[in-house]
């Protein structure tokens, strides 16, 4: 009897905190809570379709197998085999330059795996060109059957008329640089106003199917402002 009732009050827990069992996990039904300020990604919980994602050297579908919030997820599956790369994109357009954003999102797999988040914006120059830029995260591993964060920090930047993607490195105090390129793999540069097709993407380092949920692009709050420091030009650096 009082095994029945404790289970009773537990059940009336879960249903006034709005929270949701799927497969095993206990997940909130409220995704706002998670929801970054900034976020501008709109459907960043995929509950209802794919609007706003593609695969890229696989296949995506909403599936409710598993999800992290909500009832919910992306799962990226069919992925070319022996390649690393293939994984969900989007592209994103309402992002500005000088301004530091974490992309993050949350990833659950059968078995482990190895995963970075990725980027490659196209932008154009003030003589209509498009040039190219590609960065990444870095790599993070991924428990099996356990939903894991992926995140990285990045900001787009002209830095003396060239354009870049800077990371915060992975040693403290570090920074990578992804510096743009024309068609030809040649530094581009001068007077660039804007970007567009900015694709977000992740990479894996197996060919396993997978499932992403809670997807967003924030900017980085420093000292309760958004926004991150000012951006100096590569040590190194020989463009004028």
């Amino acid at each position: 009897m009082r095994s029945k009732l404790l289970a009773s009050l537990l059940a009336i827990m879960v249903i006034s905190l709005g929270a949701t069992a799927v497969n095993g996990f206990t997940v909130s039904a409220d995704n706002e809570k998670a929801v970054p300020a900034g976020n501008v990604i709109a459907n960043y919980s995929v509950e209802t379709d794919a609007a706003g994602y593609s695969g890229n050297g696989c296949s995506i579908e909403v599936s409710s197998d598993v999800a992290y919030d909500g009832a919910s997820s992306l799962k990226v599956s069919g992925r070319a085999a022996g390649q690393s790369w293939p994984g969900f994109q989007m592209d994103v357009s309402n992002l500005e330059f000088d301004v530091q954003y974490e992309y993050s999102f949350y990833v659950y797999s059968e078995n482990y795996l190895d995963m970075q988040a990725s980027w490659s914006p196209w932008a154009m120059n003030g003589a209509g060109q498009w040039i190219w830029v590609y960065g990444a995260g870095n790599w993070t591993g991924v428990p099996a059957q356990t939903w894991t964060k992926i995140s990285s920090i990045f900001t787009i930047s002209v830095i003396k008329g060239e354009l870049f993607i800077v990371v915060p490195g992975a040693v403290e105090g570090t920074v990578s640089y992804f510096q743009a390129v024309d068609g030809t793999g040649a530094n581009t540069g001068n007077d660039f106003a804007s970007f567009a097709n900015f694709r977000i993407s992740c990479a894996a380092t197996v060919d396993a199917e997978f499932y992403v949920d809670m997807i967003t692009i924030a900017p980085v709050e420093a000292s309760g402002e958004e926004g991150g420091e000012e951006i100096a030009a590569p040590a190194g650096n020989v463009i004028a």
